[in-house]
């Protein structure tokens, strides 16, 4: 590929995501289904004019990484130590009971231990930003139901990068007890030293200026999360996990709110790379049989149904209204389960039928599952709409993000 054309191919990335998204807020959908959408348009199942190069593959891994990195700018420590027993159980049985039933779901395939854990990964995360951008539509941010889904949202989030942090070791592991512990150890040092000496870095950081230069917060808020991101890389992790614990890091930074705004330009321009190429990479062809096509119906009934269960059941002490809420609220999986799928396709751990099956799962969740919270919510007697922080994920939203 010349140069020239493929300046033209990232001009038709970068156009179409914009349009997409667009046609996706003007349908009232999340603008992350626009984009996904285009890729699959432009993608080798329909139209194709784009596939993986080098450039490309670059802009979406550094896309995707800034991303996790402002998922963590949303989930401060003190965050998920405040919700208290009700969030903390929300999430973790809108983890358990998703990530079971994902793995019997796929245990029948014959396909290896590595390939089950990685599908059920990508089945546990909720995707914050877009059941925000629900709640806030609706001027429902205030109510208890919400802002336990918040914070069970970003619990989530946590719990699958841990995760996945293990379904990683496992996969470099192998079969060999010492080589299945080394990793699991190298990826506890690399997790404990991160917590431990993390914020310490940052608190002496703290006293940077807030402009823009060589010292300034955002850039070594920039410095961290691509350092963490190649440090993970090194110790057998997924990049994003070295992204998402950066952003977790700068979340209690007293400029967090100013590095999250200073970082939109970047996300705006890359992240539309990940979700296009990502839409791509989607090979309708693989999944056009019928046996496929009923597989990916059954992948989005045990989607959906696994996170009313297990987050409606822990919510159950709430009402039957509430737990229905708060389970719906927990049912879009939105880019974190994307990028994990995307994760495992690269480390050729599930096969290309997976990962299409993966992404179809995760766009059509994102997709029913505001209608079905905003008919819910049209019961609940509530204020005036709340307004949301500047900077915040439903702000991220807005710049055709999630």
């Amino acid at each position: 590929m010349t140069h020239a054309s493929e300046l033209v191919v990232l001009l038709v990335v970068f156009a179409g995501a914009h349009l997409g998204a667009a046609a996706a807020r003007i349908a009232k959908l999340p603008s992350v289904v626009g984009e996904l959408l285009i890729g699959v348009l432009l993608g080798s199942s329909c139209l194709g004019w784009i596939q993986p190069s080098t450039v490309l593959n670059t802009l979406s891994t550094i896309g995707a990484t800034f991303l996790l990195f402002t998922v963590g700018l949303e989930s401060p420590l003190k965050r998920l130590l405040s919700v208290g027993k009700l969030g903390s159980s929300v999430a973790v049985f809108g983890v358990i009971v998703p990530f079971i039933a994902a793995y019997l779901l796929v245990r029948s395939n014959g396909a290896g231990t590595t390939n089950h854990l990685y599908i059920a990964c990508c089945f546990i995360a909720t995707s914050a930003g877009i059941t925000a951008r629900v709640l806030h539509d609706e001027g429902a941010l205030g109510l208890l139901e919400s802002k336990v889904i918040l914070a069970a949202a970003v619990i989530d989030d946590v719990l699958a990068m841990l995760i996945l942090v293990g379904v990683s070791a496992l996969a470099a592991g192998g079969a060999s007890p010492m080589a299945l512990i080394l990793p699991f150890a190298e990826a506890g040092l690399f997790l404990t030293l991160t917590i431990a000496v993390g914020p310490l870095i940052v608190k002496r950081l703290s006293r940077s200026n807030t402009g823009i230069g060589p010292l300034s917060p955002f850039v070594m808020a920039m410095v961290l999360c691509l350092g963490l991101a190649v440090t993970a890389e090194m110790t057998g992790l997924a990049a994003i996990v070295g992204a998402f614990l950066a952003g977790m890091l700068f979340a209690d930074h007293p400029q967090s709110k100013e590095i999250e705004k200073q970082v939109q330009p970047l996300l705006v321009f890359l992240t539309p790379f990940f979700f296009v190429l990502t839409g791509a990479m989607v090979d309708l062809r693989s999944i056009s049989s019928i046996q496929a096509a009923l597989l990916l119906v059954i992948y989005v009934v045990v989607a959906v149904v696994s996170k009313l269960v297990g987050s409606g059941f822990a919510a159950a002490p709430l009402g039957v209204r509430s737990a229905m809420i708060i389970g719906v609220g927990m049912v879009p999986r939105g880019e974190v389960g994307v990028i994990i799928a995307g994760s495992a396709l690269a480390a050729g751990a599930i096969q290309q039928k997976d990962y299409s099956l993966l992404v179809l799962m995760s766009i059509i969740t994102t997709i029913i599952a505001p209608p079905a919270l905003r008919i819910l919510l049209q019961s609940v007697p509530r204020g005036p709409k709340s307004e949301l922080p500047s900077g915040s994920l439903v702000a991220v939203d807005e710049a055709g993000l999630t």
